[in-house]
């Protein structure tokens, strides 16, 4: 198959769900062509590059996103629909879709930020024949973007976030129908896209398509080498959600753990920490990395991995991440939400700061329960989250799609 794929940023293992997908349908005799765009210029595209045919990476200033931002105010699009927009790109796009000796099957367009490339070719014309294009929301923007607005306060960044989150909802609910299919990754994700939805005489499926994790790549350690025991918060410190997580973790959870095992070291890992979370530096006890070349090791020699998410939709990485390496987890209901773990069996839940704080210290001072809840977890992901599965489903999305286009074809010839 043929496939056009269109992302608002670089697919890489730190973007591990179109990274995965190109791979593994790269890997099953598929051709990609690739459009990406990308912040920075020194970015890093030769890994991904590898798994496709061809490759194109268009760069989005922040000047070019301020503009996009500026015109978008009196349109009513939220701004996350047109940060990411590039001319240079679309055109490209165009001419792509137009030239009849590439013949894609389908395009396939990620997230919200990329939805506007689709928009452009949902009703494309190739050779006479209408290529399909689906959308992969990945998670429910509009629930998101209020449910954030909640955790902050009442000053000009919750008027904004509230004013963000009514622009996305209504465009969510006008944009999932203007597609061939539409794809999320967790149920509560399709419930809120499905309660959005315009009602339509064509209206459009929306599937369930669950993250995955790379078995072969997070593997368990033989035992965690750190000589303290670790609790570990692993993420894109960059993002709203994850500031807040370990804002809550560093100040309002772990102080209670402190009381008992002072000793305890928090590390913070993942790239492009804001500077609140720098801030948590403060206590010498909290070490934030930064960007790191490898998460692994980090994950593999941490006593404890926690996700105490406030808001929040989908699949976590992070968690799916830690599981997979056999570490035991703790985590908030919302960090689950999108998976059919087991509580007390594949990981450990938690809903307040003093709950939270017993049951990290319950697993700080139980080497069985940290055994256990790492067996259970490892075989958790093994399960439910292997990649290839997801791109089963993923190829049974694009079978779907394509063969009812031919239909539309045959009957329109």
């Amino acid at each position: 198959m043929q496939i056009l794929f269109v992302t608002p940023y670089v697919p890489s293992p730190l973007r591990p769900r179109p990274y995965h997908f190109i791979r593994q349908l790269a890997e099953r005799g598929h051709t990609v062509t690739l459009l990406a765009l990308r912040k920075e210029a020194k970015e890093d595209v030769a890994d991904i590059r590898q798994y496709c045919h061809q490759a194109y990476f268009f760069r989005v200033s922040r000047l070019r996103s301020a503009w996009n931002a500026l015109r978008a105010i009196p349109s009513g699009l939220p701004l996350q629909a047109v940060l990411s927009w590039q001319p240079a790109a679309a055109r490209l796009l165009r001419k792509l879709v137009d030239d009849q000796e590439q013949a894609f099957d389908i395009i396939h367009v990620e997230h919200l930020s990329a939805a506007r490339y689709g928009l452009l070719q949902s009703h494309a014309v190739q050779a006479k024949a209408i290529v399909p294009v689906v959308w992969d929301s990945v998670d429910a923007e509009g629930l998101f973007q209020r449910e954030a607005s909640q955790q902050l306060g009442r000053d000009w960044r919750r008027f904004f976030s509230l004013w963000e989150a009514e622009r996305i909802e209504l465009y969510e609910g006008w944009l999932v129908n203007q597609f061939a299919h539409v794809m999320v990754t967790s149920v509560q994700d399709q419930r809120w896209l499905l309660s959005r939805q315009t009602p339509s005489r064509n209206q459009v499926d929306i599937s369930v398509l669950p993250n995955g994790v790379d078995l072969e790549y997070f593997q368990p350690a033989n035992k965690p080498s750190a000589n303290l025991p670790t609790v570990l918060l692993s993420g894109d410190m960059s993002l709203l959600g994850n500031v807040v997580m370990a804002i809550y973790l560093v100040e309002e959870i772990m102080p209670q753990v402190w009381k008992d095992l002072p000793d305890t070291r928090v590390v913070i890992a993942g790239h492009n920490p804001a500077a609140p979370v720098r801030a948590l530096m403060r206590d010498r006890r909290v070490k934030v990395t930064g960007t790191v070349d490898d998460i692994r090791p980090w994950i593999q020699q941490c006593t404890v991995a926690v996700a105490p998410l406030l808001y929040g939709l989908g699949i976590q990485n992070k968690v799916l991440e830690a599981l997979a390496c056999g570490r035991p987890v703790v985590a908030t209901p919302q960090a689950v939400g999108g998976l059919a773990v087991q509580p007390e069996q594949d990981l450990l839940i938690a809903e307040d700061p003093v709950q939270y704080a017993k049951a990290i210290i319950s697993v700080l001072i139980d080497p069985q329960l940290q055994a256990k809840l790492g067996q259970a977890g490892r075989r958790y992901v093994e399960l439910y989250h292997p990649w290839p599965a997801a791109v089963d489903r993923l190829e049974a999305v694009y079978e779907k799609v394509t063969a009812k286009a031919l239909n539309v074809e045959s009957a329109v010839t």
